[in-house]
């Protein structure tokens, strides 16, 4: 995925997680900076643990919409300086996908990372709709079965 619109909020040596930092607008992923020349070179290609550390909301951080501002607590050490990333504006990786597919007598799973699609495989039942809960859950509407019309998170 590439986050085509951010902002990056600088910490400093400390930061008091109870404090609000600032923001243009509600954002789509807040995540930790780890390579920001990588990030940049790469026009905001967000790689988990590579180039940023993406946070999950409400455990990691949170929006209020009374400062219109975020905090950013939880997986960070409030003594250590870090960068925060912050994207207002996603753009989804149509070669990263999830589908269950239905061969009339079972239900497979079939993922595509990379652009790598992995081999049908037998799922049960119960594991179908786990899976489908899941992915609908994280990507709304649906997108289970939608391939690359997937709205941003």
């Amino acid at each position: 995925m590439r986050y085509t619109k951010v902002s990056i909020i600088r910490t400093g040596d400390k930061h008091d997680t109870r404090a609000y930092l600032p923001v243009q607008k509600r954002p789509e992923r807040v995540a930790l900076l780890i390579d920001e020349k990588r990030f940049v070179e790469g026009r905001g290609i967000a790689q988990h643990r590579e180039t940023i550390f993406i946070l999950d909301r409400m455990h990691d951080w949170e929006y209020s919409e009374k400062h219109n501002a975020i905090r950013v607590f939880g997986t960070i050490d409030p003594e250590s300086p870090f960068d925060i990333v912050v994207a207002y504006e996603i753009e989804e990786d149509p070669k990263q996908w999830a589908r269950i597919e239905n061969d009339g007598t079972k239900d497979c799973l079939v993922i595509c990372v990379n652009g790598w699609q992995s081999q049908s495989t037998p799922i049960t039942p119960h594991m179908a709709r786990l899976i489908r809960k899941a992915i609908d859950e994280y990507l709304g509407d649906g997108a289970i079965n939608a391939g690359t019309k997937r709205k941003p998170v």
